[in-house]
């Protein structure tokens, strides 16, 4: 579990495919203190570390996680997100977030105000109910207030720190993000379906 609290930006410095799966190389940032087997949110998809050493460490994805994220998209130096799990006594200054990616985002339309961004941003039909004016809602790991509903989707504001501390800055019209939904809005749906 995790609170889209992102805790770095890092590059991915190598992939590799091989039986269908994918292994991603990604520079290790230096006050980052990983082991094998622990989960690591990667742009928002909670991922298993695999190998480290002093200044790397790699995943892996399998045919499902390709297909419903981001992660097929993932190539030698770009830059993701990265938030390591939470722990017992953590703050939480984010929301609770799974890494378990509902769909992929599309950012339709950037507009600039100041030094700050608005991206829209597409998503597919079945997901916009989840979609609340000013719920949470997690874009590519990070923890982000939904600051109006649309059409087709959403918008949020980006302040100039999180233009700066994640890979939100580099967002272009057109670009695919990876979207998890607030669970607590999930969680009100089958509530009220059970009944």
């Amino acid at each position: 579990m995790f609170t889209g609290i992102v805790k770095a930006k890092a590059e991915i410095k190598s992939t590799s495919i091989s039986s269908l799966i994918k292994k991603v190389s990604i520079a290790k940032p230096a006050d980052f203190s990983l082991s094998l087997g622990e989960s690591v949110s990667i742009n928002g998809i909670c991922s298993t570390v695999t190998e480290v050493s002093s200044d790397s460490f790699c995943v892996e994805y399998m045919k499902e996680t390709l297909k419903v994220t981001t992660a097929e998209h993932f190539v030698a130096g770009i830059f993701v997100n990265l938030e390591t799990s939470l722990k017992v006594g953590d703050s939480l200054s984010g929301h609770f977030v799974y890494g378990h990616v509902d769909c992929m985002g599309v950012v339709h339309k950037v507009k600039e105000e100041g030094g700050s961004k608005i991206l829209h941003i597409s998503i597919p039909k079945e997901f916009q109910k989840y979609i609340a004016y000013k719920g949470s809602v997690t874009v590519d790991g990070v923890s982000l207030t939904i600051s109006e509903k649309i059409k087709e989707g959403f918008t949020v504001s980006l302040i100039p720190f999180t233009l700066k501390e994640t890979n939100l800055g580099e967002k272009k019209v057109s670009d695919m993000v990876n979207i998890e939904v607030d669970i607590l809005s999930k969680y009100l749906e089958n509530f009220t379906k059970s009944k």
